[in-house]
């Protein structure tokens, strides 16, 4: 037997209901929980826990006491105990209420034992006037206080707005998530997936499989994404790519990235890639696009493909606008796009361009111009300017390396204090103590500045204190040659001609053709030297007509006699290898044996018996560097000797040392 509850109508009105009821009944039975039953059969595979009504009144999952499903308003209400059993059909203006929540309707089955009920049609759930949630469909269970909607599916929480087709939402937790593909939308991003999770307490969202977040400046993929729709900071827990107006690419697999101002954290060697060939890697990214400043820590490295080099350390300043870069701890700057890769270290390295600025004025003046110390102009001076003319002329790069600064390549190495190199004339400046080593020869002054041409060295200046030594095969003698400038060419690596300029003194050991013996220490000075070299040997020595010149037997010198003045040899400081030049040698003081006293003069003889006032032509020693002494005999051992070359070299054809 049916019955009717009537609101609001008169009794005569009555008999037309009496009428619209049995005509329903008379139809098919509505199926109990039909949308129930489509729900779970839609997210088969995806809950671990199917929700369906309970057969029993139960308490809440949650703990909570357990409250029931209150209905608010229908205009009809339709039941059927016989043949519908605990069922109640509502139709019209259908609202209820549970907890906070009242849930609108255009018709809904009602389970008032099982505390649940299906609603269709313009179905809307308000919770707390903050949040809404708009469907076709929706089964709620007020025992696990689960609402699930279905079809055109809106959820709304300030400003923050959720679409899908299947959407549940767990009202205990404050979570709603979607299982076939949704987006969510705020007032700044876009966000798309195929699963997604959104906590309306605290406003994080989670996202996975084939995320998307788009932004007016950018655009993210990732697998895995968290989004706070609070603080528009989008957290990285997958492999992520940014792309950013075609202009800035982010590869990370985690960090944060913040939407509102693009300062971003990325870690496990996160990887930044610019449109001008510039990419930053490291253990750790502060990134700052919009000012386009970037930060790394750890194994850093960043390298520009259209300059060819290479910026590392366990610490990288970047400033992308400026193209300014900065490193330090374990600093590495590598030239790698020359034909000889170029590696340089320092305790701080630096990267800068820099631009040739060519300004041209043209004044007419009249009377005459003056100007103060302080730089005004006098009151009866007038000056007319035509035109001023300002031109970028050409704009380059420019590196500097502070303090323990090394650099190794294959033909040439260094050290120094300090350093510069430009590409605009591709030139190395080296001051502080410097140090080069090329051709197996050592090369020092206050100041070495290294020149190349076509990516190989060509031209090397030493100013002040210009020394060059050469080890020779026996380990107590070297070739040396020491003034105020030296300038060294060379050809295709190879030491091809050396010029010393002012003050020029050497001291060298000749070989013999014949054997390849050294014939004797030959010493000199001059104005000036030339030397040509082949095949790293001196070919050919040219001095200034006003020279002093002595040709010395061996074993007949030692001590300070046998070195310049400022002589020192560092082969122990040499970097051998690229992952040499972050070693700092333990002995890094230099013993200057040439500045040891009780030197003999050159042209004077050494032993006891040698004269000290002005030499006669039979003993004064032959000042040509390139010919032995032939003028005095030989003597017998132990006996005094003037400095000359040995008699059994006398006729023979000599050749100087290797240099």
């Amino acid at each position: 037997m049916f019955f009717i509850v009537k609101n609001k109508y008169n009794v005569l009105f009555s008999l037309v209901i009496l009428l619209i009821s049995g005509i329903l009944l008379a139809q098919q039975p509505p199926q109990r929980g039909k949308l129930k039953k489509e729900v779970e059969k839609s997210i088969s595979g995806q809950q671990k826990t199917p929700v369906k009504p309970a057969t029993k009144p139960a308490a809440s999952t949650t703990g909570r006491p357990r409250q029931m499903v209150e209905m608010l308003h229908s205009d009809f209400i339709i039941g059927d105990e016989e043949n519908l059993p605990g069922v109640q059909i509502m139709r019209g203006n259908v609202s209820f209420k549970h907890d906070n929540a009242i849930m609108y309707c255009d018709s809904a089955y009602f389970f008032k034992e099982e505390n649940s009920l299906d609603a269709f049609s313009n179905v809307r759930i308000i919770q707390a006037d903050t949040l809404f949630i708009y469907g076709d469909y929706l089964y709620y269970d007020g025992n696990t206080r689960l609402a699930q909607m279905r079809e055109n599916v809106r959820l709304v929480n300030r400003k923050s707005v959720l679409t899908t087709d299947s959407l549940n939402y767990d009202r205990n937790t404050n979570l709603a998530y979607y299982f076939t593909g949704g987006k969510l939308k705020d007032d700044r991003n876009t966000l798309t997936s195929i699963w997604g999770q959104y906590s309306t307490a605290t406003e994080i969202a989670v996202f996975h499989n084939d995320v998307h977040l788009v932004n007016p400046d950018f655009v993210m993929n990732s697998d895995t994404l968290v989004y706070n729709t609070r603080t528009h900071i989008a957290d990285i827990v997958g492999p992520t790519h940014i792309i950013y107006k075609q202009e800035t690419d982010i590869y990370s697999t985690k960090g944060w990235y913040n939407t509102e101002n693009e300062q971003s954290m990325l870690l496990d060697r996160s990887k930044v890639v610019n449109k001008n060939g510039k990419t930053l890697i490291g253990d750790t990214i502060f990134y700052d696009k919009q000012k386009n400043l970037g930060e790394a820590f750890s194994e850093v490295e960043l390298t520009d493909t259209a300059q060819g080099t290479t910026l590392g350390g366990d610490y990288v300043f970047y400033n992308d606008s400026t193209e300014y870069g900065f490193a330090t701890d374990s600093a590495l700057l590598i030239y790698w796009k020359d034909a000889e890769t170029a590696y340089i270290h320092a305790d701080t390295l630096e990267t800068k361009k820099q631009t040739f600025v060519y300004t041209d004025i043209k004044l007419n003046k009249r009377d005459s111009v003056y100007f103060t110390d302080s730089l005004k102009i006098q009151q009866d001076t007038i000056v007319l300017t035509d035109t001023i003319k300002t031109e970028i002329d050409s704009a380059y790069n420019m590196a500097f390396g502070y303090h323990q600064a090394r650099m190794y390549r294959s033909d040439i190495q260094g050290i120094a204090d300090s350093l510069t190199y430009s590409t605009r004339d591709s030139v190395v400046n080296l001051y502080g103590l410097p140090v080069v080593w090329a051709q197996g020869s050592q090369i020092s002054g206050s100041e070495i500045h290294i020149f190349t041409k076509n990516k190989q060295a060509e031209r090397m200046q030493i100013i002040k204190d210009a020394m060059m030594s050469q080890k020779t095969d026996s380990i107590n003698y070297f070739n040396q040659m020491s003034g105020k400038e030296i300038i060294a060419n060379l050809d295709s690596g190879q030491l091809r001609h050396v010029f010393v300029n002012g003050n020029a003194e050497t001291i060298y050991l000749p070989i013999d053709d014949a054997d390849s013996t050294m014939i004797g220490i030959n010493k000199s000075q001059s104005s000036y030297v030339n030397m040509f070299f082949k095949d790293k040997k001196i070919e050919k020595v040219i001095l200034t007509t006003v020279s002093q010149g002595s040709m010395f037997p061996l074993g007949q010198l030692s001590g300070g006699d046998l070195y310049l003045k400022n002589f020192f040899w560092a082969e122990n400081q040499q970097p051998l290898s690229p992952i040499d030049v972050f070693r700092i040698p333990e002995d890094t003081e230099r013993q200057m044996p040439g500045n040891m006293q009780n030197k003999t003069p050159i042209g004077i003889g050494s032993s006891s018996n040698s004269g000290t006032g002005n030499q006669t032509a039979g003993n004064r020693p032959n000042t040509d560097i390139n010919q032995p002494d032939t003028t005095s005999s030989p003597q017998s051992p132990g006996s005094s000797r003037s400095p000359q070359t040995p008699a059994n070299n006398r006729g023979r054809a000599l050749k100087p040392a290797s240099f």
